[in-house]
């Protein structure tokens, strides 16, 4: 009779925008970071994807306690994908929250996202550990291509990096023993050529402000010139991705080419951790027409030296992919080990789920999923 009741106590529903405030509560208790009121709207209200979605598209559910407070929500994100010349609407999971009381309930809000009918593939790009042992019951797969358990780092603010790294670890007066830990350590990198290598300028590199009519055309290029998966990356879809990045001045877009062209991008977006005091640049997109390990390399000596400049602690990348991987190697990044293989993904098109076990395929960024929104 127990068990009955127990169960009775907790219930699953679609969430509503009415919801906003009892899901911003949970958010914020469980260690998230809450979007404010108009952000949260906005991922669903002005999404593309969401106009190109047949009949309502649910923005995700929550879980009520038998008081009517919601103790779990998962939110619902529709993406543009396209595949050989195919659209796929993608869904991602975001904010996924659960109070540890009801976290044995947790599975049956991923039941209901991993059950639409009108989805193509479903994505979870930040997974953390407790999230990828959720999605393996339901058979995701990992991305199979690029390092998703892997951080790989530069310093480019050495004091402000250590102190934050001692707050970190709890040690005593980090402010104070800071001083004479980075100087060893900038040191150490001097003498190792840590973040320094000289590239040729084959391509003018330069920041821009936002996203022009030079992306359409770069977009119709990059979809003409793949038969693989990628994101759609039109301008409007670009602009509304990264509206308040925008607005903020929390994001970096360099672009290379000649003569005003637009030849390859990198699109790096700040990832603070406020707590810790830590500022932080990371890597959310890099796309280029013919695969050149060489523009990669120019864009992240672009942003090291921008990050320096702007007084940002470091520069990050995840999922490193292997045609990348020694262009990075010639900056010599750090490296830390994560949790769990943070892309996972899943299809329940069979023909679709046998076309992505090819690692060719496939070009995963932080751009995908809610990573960068």
């Amino acid at each position: 009779m127990d068990r009955v009741k127990s169960r009775a106590a907790v219930q699953v529903r679609e969430a509503s925008f009415v919801d906003y405030r009892g899901i911003a509560l949970l958010e914020t208790r469980n260690g998230l970071c809450a979007k404010p009121a108009e952000e949260w709207q906005y991922l669903w209200l002005d999404n593309p994807a969401c106009l190109a979605v047949k009949g309502q598209w649910p923005i995700g559910w929550v879980l009520e306690d038998q008081d009517g407070e919601i103790v779990g929500s998962l939110g619902n994100i529709p993406l543009l994908f396209e595949f050989r010349g195919r659209p796929l609407i993608a869904t991602t999971g975001h904010s996924w929250a659960v109070d540890p009381k009801y976290r044995g309930y947790a599975i049956l809000l991923l039941n209901h996202f991993l059950r639409q009918k009108n989805v193509d593939l479903y994505l979870n790009a930040t997974a953390n550990a407790e999230a990828s042992k959720a999605f393996s019951v339901f058979q995701a797969s990992r991305v199979p291509v690029g390092n998703w358990d892997e951080s790989i780092f530069w310093i480019t603010a050495y004091r402000e990096f250590v102190e934050s790294t001692l707050m970190m670890k709890s040690a005593p007066m980090p402010a104070l023993a800071s001083y004479p830990a980075s100087a060893a350590l900038l040191l150490v990198d001097k003498l190792i050529g840590r973040n320094r290598r000289k590239i040729p300028f084959t391509l003018d590199v330069s920041v821009c402000d936002t996203f022009d009519e030079r992306f359409d055309t770069f977009w119709e290029q990059l979809r003409c010139s793949t038969r693989g998966l990628l994101t759609l990356r039109t301008r409007e879809v670009l602009n509304w991705h990264f509206k308040y990045a925008l607005d903020r001045k929390e994001l970096l877009i360099l672009t290379a080419g000649r003569n005003g062209s637009l030849d390859a991008y990198a699109i790096f977006g700040r990832q603070d951790n406020e707590k810790l005091g830590l500022k932080r640049m990371r890597l959310v997109d890099f796309q280029c027409i013919e695969p050149a390990p060489s523009i990669f390399l120019l864009m992240l000596e672009g942003a090291l030296q921008r990050c320096a400049q702007d007084g940002v602690h470091m520069l990050e990348m995840v999922g490193v992919r292997p045609d990348c991987a020694a262009a990075v190697e010639q900056l010599s990044p750090y490296r830390r080990k994560l949790d769990a293989w943070r892309y996972l993904y899943k299809t329940n098109d069979p023909q679709l789920a046998e076309d992505l076990r090819d690692p060719s395929v496939w070009d995963p960024t932080c751009y995908d999923g809610d990573a960068s929104l």
